[in-house]
């Protein structure tokens, strides 16, 4: 889970990095940031979902667990 706007770092410039890994993460970036460029850069960058603060934990839990195919249909 990766913020965009930290003290010291860019959001844009990791995800670039991993982007370029032979085995990029799955991210999911969780920011305040709502504004439409900002999610198709991060999503272009590769981030698999982009969630908007303020959400609960369990909403990111959950979102986690959806795309690393934690989930139970049930």
């Amino acid at each position: 889970v990766l913020d965009i706007l930290m003290p010291g770092l860019n959001g844009f410039d990791i995800l670039t990095a991993l982007r370029d890994l032979e085995y990029p993460p799955v991210v999911i970036v969780y920011s305040s940031m709502s504004n439409r460029e900002s999610v198709i850069q991060a999503l272009s960058l590769g981030a698999k979902s982009y969630l908007i603060k303020p959400l609960k934990p369990e909403a990111v839990v959950q979102k986690a667990q959806e795309l690393l195919g934690l989930t139970r249909n049930a």
